[in-house]
């Protein structure tokens, strides 16, 4: 065979090839129209959708912090009898200022709302409830008044019994002069603030902010602020009278509260005077600020280092000092206007870090 032979038999053999590409592409072509299946798109890999946590600046008080939907007037008759008051109305039989609360202020923080009820002739005395989500709890706290528990307040004693209901915990207290306590009264209100809140609780707490103040040891807090500046060499961290309340400890221990009680009566501060004096920190309370500075009676003044500061007169040249940097609150009490502004700004500085 010649070359010109050669060159025939290699594109016959080209044909053939191209030929049989042809058939075997419409044989899978047909196959895939057959089986309805489409053919396969290019693989990407899979991504997963991340949820977005959206930070809760300010928190929300359960129940627009309406008492009336904690306790209805027909339970309080049945646990207080005819007759009782609430909270604002038995303060106003002091003849002073309704002084806006610190600690129902960081209870709010946390997404929770306090409650305070009077007997009218005083023999069933006062019921308070505290509610709270679950989560803010601290669980030592829960569990040491799981079971109805009592504790020293002054010359009384405060008697506490808390309940899980759902997603939130409830925690009734009254005082009384003794261990006279009704069997089961506060169980009983417990369970009857429950039934009344049902699944209504909305509370939700505010998530902590690097602005907010860490909380310090109340002795730490007065040697930072150079206390004996104010109330002499023999102040002392403490109670004049009466013991640290469990609401307030619970606070500390959740990080948004902090009660301190500094006196001083050696005649060692200036002027030979005598102070009992108690200073509060509210971290992350100036959410609550615009409320409280519209308080009947609230006086601006100025205190450095603070965005805003009021003061309510009580007596005899006597005020409680509130103010705020912008995203704390600090509370002193029970003393002259020129006494507690300095007190402020030193506190307000140390806090500031």
């Amino acid at each position: 065979m010649g070359k010109r032979g050669v060159a025939v038999l290699a594109m016959i053999a080209a044909l053939l090839l191209v030929m049989v590409a042809i058939a075997l592409a419409v044989l899978f072509t047909r196959d895939a129209q057959a089986s309805g299946r489409p053919a396969p798109p290019p693989t990407e890999p899979a991504t997963i959708a991340t949820p977005t946590v959206e930070t809760v600046i300010e928190p929300t008080v359960p129940l627009g912090g309406d008492c009336t939907q904690v306790l209805t007037a027909t339970q309080l008759d049945g646990l207080l009898g005819a007759g009782w008051m609430p909270e604002a109305q038995y303060r106003d039989t002091w003849n002073g200022p309704t002084l806006p609360s610190m600690r129902e202020v960081s209870l709010g923080t946390l997404g929770g709302l306090e409650c305070q009820w009077y007997s009218a002739d005083g023999t069933v005395g006062d019921l308070g409830v505290v509610i709270l989500p679950v989560a803010q709890v601290p669980p030592a706290f829960a569990a040491a008044y799981a079971e109805e528990r009592c504790d020293p307040s002054y010359d009384a004693l405060g008697c506490r019994i808390g309940k899980r209901s759902g997603d939130y915990w409830i925690m009734t207290r009254a005082y009384r002069s003794s261990e006279d306590m009704p069997e089961g009264f506060l169980a009983r209100a417990a369970d009857e603030a429950a039934a009344t809140v049902g699944d209504r609780f909305d509370g939700v707490a505010a998530d902590r902010q690097e602005t907010w103040a860490t909380l310090p040891a109340c002795d730490a807090l007065a040697e930072a602020m150079r206390l004996e500046k104010s109330l002499g060499s023999g102040y002392v961290n403490g109670y004049w009278e009466g013991v640290e309340q469990p609401e307030e400890a619970m606070l500390t221990t959740a990080g948004v509260g902090l009660t301190c009680p500094w006196f001083s009566v050696d005649g060692s501060a200036p002027g030979g005077r005598s102070f009992i004096v108690t200073g509060t920190v509210g971290a992350g309370a100036s959410w609550a600020w615009d409320r409280l500075a519209a308080t009947e009676g609230a006086v601006p003044v100025p205190v450095d280092g603070a965005v805003s500061a009021v003061t309510f007169e009580v007596a005899n040249d006597r005020v409680w000092l509130y103010a705020t940097d912008g995203a704390n609150v600090v509370e002193l009490t029970n003393a002259t206007t020129s006494d507690l502004v300095p007190i402020a700004e030193r506190m307000l500085s140390v806090l500031a870090g």
